[in-house]
């Protein structure tokens, strides 16, 4: 009997150990260890388990300098016109960058994107540069003419007035049968400044400014200019203030300004039972103008309308004073649409 127990326990200890080991060779095929707890398993990284900084880099993109070309080789364009350029062949991404230069950014600007803009008449040369680690390996040119029609005096005139109710508080007026002005009225409006020069008035002086955005046409013989600009009049009530002499306008705003320049002229009149004089003083100051455009500072002024403490500053040289007159949101927002009507006349010619 006593046999029988000890062959029956060593049978039992033969079929554990044959158990175990079947079991161990079932988790290496299976790819797991028998040790481990479930806690401790992790599932095999799936390819897009994987960060991509430690994935292998893609393939670069390789560009055949030599047969890149640009889409046009020559371009002719009316004023304000614009014409998008591209590089055939060029792919961005890769180990090549493309820069975009003009020899007279004043004749034909152009953007990073190779978008061309006609400025004023003349001829410009866009470049489009291909760089491969900081050197330039190609250059692509583009020969740009800038032209400007022989628009009638007629013609130019229509297109003001069929624009004039594109911006409220404007006003069509022919002056004569040569010119005629597109007024945006109530632009600017100073209520009495006061002054107090050594001139022995009774009371206080006052000055009163007021600014109008204008677009004006003119016939010059068989054609016509058109001009955008500020007309500025200034009232002054005084016993001695004798002239005014405004010769610069500038728009600050957005940390950007440009100058304007101009000219005005004063008239002085006696008013009143104490011999007061009233000085009245008028002058325009050109923005831009069609034969000279330079549609970059319509984009700056755009920008400086936009900002949140856009004003226009104003010198006097005559009494060696600067005035600064700030531009309330809405008359920012109906400059910008005068801008846009101006522009419109542009492409007339």
């Amino acid at each position: 009997m006593k046999k029988v127990r000890k062959h029956l326990s060593l049978l039992l200890v033969c079929a554990l150990m044959l158990g175990a080991n079947m079991i161990s060779t079932f988790a290496v095929e299976k790819g797991t260890d028998p040790l481990r707890t479930a806690e401790e398993v992790q599932p095999e990284p799936t390819p897009g388990d994987i960060p991509p900084d430690v994935l292998p880099p893609g393939p670069v993109t390789e560009i055949d300098i030599e047969a890149l070309t640009l889409s046009e080789a020559r371009l002719s364009l009316g004023l304000a016109r614009t014409k998008k350029l591209e590089v055939i062949g060029f792919v961005s991404g890769g180990a090549c960058s493309l820069e975009w230069i003009s020899s007279n950014p004043d004749v034909a600007s152009v953007t990073s994107g190779g978008s061309v803009r006609a400025e004023s008449p003349g001829e410009a040369k866009i470049t489009a540069q291909i760089i491969r680690e900081g050197e330039v390996v190609k250059k692509l040119n583009c020969d740009v003419t800038v032209t400007m029609k022989k628009v009638p005096y007629a013609t130019i005139r229509s297109k003001m007035y069929n624009n004039r109710t594109k911006v409220s508080g404007t006003m069509f007026e022919d002056k004569g049968s040569n010119e005629v002005h597109l007024t945006m009225f109530d632009f600017y409006y100073r209520s009495p400044i006061y002054i107090y020069p050594n001139d022995r008035s009774y009371g206080s002086p006052w000055e009163t400014i007021i600014l109008r955005p204008m677009i004006y046409a003119k016939r010059d013989g068989g054609t016509s200019t058109v001009a955008l600009g500020v007309w500025l009049q200034s009232i002054v009530e005084s016993v001695g203030v004798m002239n005014r002499s405004y010769y610069k306008m500038k728009f600050v705003g957005g940390g950007e300004s440009f100058d304007i320049d101009g000219s005005t002229h004063s008239r002085r009149k006696t008013i009143g039972q104490y011999m007061k004089y009233q000085l009245m003083t008028n002058g325009t100051f050109r923005i831009s103008v069609n034969t000279g455009t330079h549609l970059s500072r319509l984009d700056k002024l755009k920008r400086i309308l936009s900002s949140k403490k856009a004003r226009i500053v104003v010198k006097d040289k005559a009494a060696n004073r600067t005035y600064k007159c700030k531009i309330d949101r809405d008359h920012c927002d109906m400059l910008k649409k005068f801008i846009k009507v101006y522009k419109k006349c542009l492409k007339t010619y």
